[in-house]
């Protein structure tokens, strides 16, 4: 039975987090604040709850739906503004994969909006399947519920899940399933993860490698 690769988004195959940085600094500045990229960096990974405290810790409670809301709008003009957002060797290792038979799902925090935006931009509207997003659950990463969900869609199949950072890691291991970590941004080797890759162009060859996932 040919296993399902599941891929986070964020992080993982778009640069998305650096343009939310930047982002955060602009509606920071628009606030008066003085905030640098670094500054924002604990966010990276983040949703829900601790995402929301994050905020609040850096920029006040009474601004942080707005500074969410600002942020999430920025960024995703730049996307529709033509922003080169895709990372370095997505587009040829997801062809590679789909040549060799593997089904990709999709399972982000990001809200359904924000994907649906995404995934236009890329070309990726029919790439994967089963889509999971952030609308979609009551809990975000590192609870869960996310990828427990994902294995009831899937079904009684084999699965490997491709995440970046310690949140996505923590997520997987929790739902039973082996996952690979590309570090992102701020994001350190986790030792929870089944094996740890540099770049996301190594992902074939591991899996053609690897007896339960070939």
């Amino acid at each position: 039975m040919t296993t399902t690769i599941i891929f986070d988004l964020d992080g993982t195959l778009v640069n998305t987090e650096a343009l939310y940085l930047k982002s955060n600094v602009k509606a920071a500045a628009q606030l008066g604040l003085h905030r640098t990229e670094a500054d924002f960096r604990p966010l990276v990974g983040a949703a829900g709850p601790s995402e929301a405290k994050v905020i609040a810790d850096m920029i006040g409670a009474e601004h942080a739906a707005w500074f969410q809301k600002f942020s999430t709008a920025d960024v995703l003009d730049q996307i529709q503004g033509g922003a080169d957002f895709v990372l370095p060797n997505v587009q040829p290792t997801l062809a590679a994969l789909t040549t060799a038979g593997y089904p990709l799902a999709l399972a982000t925090s990001s809200p359904r909006h924000y994907v649906d935006v995404v995934l236009a931009a890329t070309g990726w509207q029919k790439q994967f399947h089963p889509i999971l997003t952030g609308s979609d659950v009551q809990a975000h990463k590192p609870d869960p519920e996310m990828y427990e969900a994902m294995k009831v869609k899937l079904g009684n199949v084999p699965a490997v899940v491709v995440e970046d950072t310690h949140v996505g890691v923590e997520a997987a291991v929790g739902a039973g399933l082996p996952v690979v970590m590309i570090p992102g941004i701020a994001q350190k080797p986790d030792s929870k993860a089944t094996a740890i890759m540099s770049s996301i162009s190594e992902l074939p060859a591991w899996l053609k490698n690897q007896p339960a996932f070939a």
